[in-house]
């Protein structure tokens, strides 16, 4: 049908706001070792609107076997959602799209019918992340698959009435 894919969330998306391995443990590779490890682990993302054919493209990244996390703006009101790898060799129907309920962290989760075949990536917890670490980030800018890039942390910040801060990183 053409109604959005969209489920009300019943816990919140803030543990996933530290999308990483553990810094002791990724701070021993390099960008090399690290991108081969975690490419496996983000997919394309592409969001059907009605009968337009324009798609809106994003990235997301494996965090359980059928759960991906993305940002909501590249699927709001989508009516229908997938997920691709391999220049499109591989594509997954996505069953639902759940919204985090604070809008303002612009995360949703990404619910497949098939397990994945990468092993997901781990979260870090958000204390582990300090400001002038180094990070990469791993992402799909503009449907070109499996760009790297670097950065590093440049703040953590807390939100009024917030207990969870948002990492700035300078990574493009």
């Amino acid at each position: 049908g053409d109604r959005p894919m969209t489920a009300q969330f019943h816990r919140p998306l803030a543990a996933l706001l530290a999308l990483a391995l553990t810094p002791s443990f990724a701070a021993a590779m390099t960008p090399q070792e690290l991108f081969a490890k975690l490419s496996p682990t983000i997919w394309v993302v592409r969001a059907q609107h009605g009968d337009s054919p324009v798609l809106g493209v994003g990235s997301a990244v494996a965090i359980a076997p059928r759960l991906l996390v993305t940002a909501c703006h590249v699927v709001e009101k989508a009516t229908g959602v997938t997920i691709a790898r391999d220049s499109g060799k591989r594509v997954v129907k996505i069953d639902t799209v759940t919204h985090d309920p604070d809008h303002g962290r612009d995360l949703c989760l990404l619910t497949t019918a098939e397990a994945l075949p990468a092993v997901p990536a781990v979260i870090a917890p958000i204390e582990s992340v300090k400001v002038g670490e180094k990070v990469y980030a791993i992402g799909s800018p503009l449907g070109l698959e499996l760009s790297l890039t670097d950065g590093l942390v440049s703040a953590l910040r807390v939100a009024p009435n917030e207990t969870l801060p948002a990492s700035q990183t300078s990574a493009p």
